[in-house]
């Protein structure tokens, strides 16, 4: 009889405690990757509640075995649900993590790098920054990222954009909320023509935009989507090698 109370006490705390390794390792395994917060905070979470219940799945009382394995599935579960249904918010300076954090953005309804950020990893010489922040943490969801390449490629830069935007304007003639129409088109969908608004707040680029002679903005995507804008553009500035590329909206 000792010996079969034994087992069924393995039996039901194991399948509990694998998965607690499971889930912290996973967790801490994207972390990793992507620097996403909300997946440390989830490891740190199931190791916090881990170490109390384990007291409960290694007592010899079998009714406190069962409780504590099923608050410790119960509380996994209601983890795991959180880290599917709401995205991370990221500030990133580390370069080798983009392609990660650009494939995580893209698992969520919510705003995400589109198909024409194309990978410029090997042409960053400096000054490297990602913001993702979905939506509704702010009332339009952002994924950003900036950098500095050789002028060379930052011409380059300028001349692929420049054949695949739907308009471009130079970034001395931008101002906060300005109202731009954008040309018909079968591939813009949606009502076109708006409020256009990048956030340019982080000192990456002169505050006084009538100072940056050399900058150009070219606008990727507009549309409006569900009552909402969808915004996607690129700046280039051929001279420095500043660039940066913008997604705002779901899509």
């Amino acid at each position: 009889m000792a010996k079969s109370h034994a087992k069924k006490s393995r039996t039901g705390r194991l399948p509990a405690l694998l998965l607690s390794v499971c889930m912290i390792a996973l967790c801490g395994v994207v972390y990793w990757f992507t620097g996403a917060n909300n997946f440390l905070a989830a490891a740190c979470v199931t190791a916090a509640i881990g170490l109390p219940l384990c007291f409960l799945l290694f007592s010899r009382n079998q009714k406190k075995q069962n409780t504590g394995a099923f608050c410790m599935l119960f509380s996994l579960i209601a983890l795991l649900v959180y880290l599917l249904a709401v995205p991370p918010q990221i500030h990133s300076d580390a370069l080798e993590r983009y392609p990660y954090q650009k494939r995580l953005s893209r698992l969520y309804p919510s705003v995400a790098a589109p198909n024409w950020f194309f990978d410029f990893q090997n042409d960053v010489t400096g000054d490297y920054h990602l913001d993702y922040e979905p939506n509704g943490l702010r009332s339009t969801g952002l994924f950003t990222v900036r950098f500095r390449v050789d002028p060379q490629r930052a011409a380059a830069y300028a001349a692929l954009f420049s054949a695949e935007s739907y308009l471009q304007f130079p970034l001395s003639d931008y101002q906060n909320g300005m109202y731009i129409s954008i040309p018909s088109s079968e591939s813009v969908s949606g009502t076109a023509d708006g409020l256009f608004t990048l956030d340019l707040s982080d000192g990456f680029w002169n505050n006084a935009f009538s100072d940056e002679l050399h900058a150009q903005i070219y606008i990727m995507d507009y549309k409006l989507n569900h009552s909402q804008f969808v915004t996607g553009a690129a700046i280039v500035d051929t001279q420095d090698g500043r660039v940066q590329f913008f997604a705002m909206g779901s899509p």
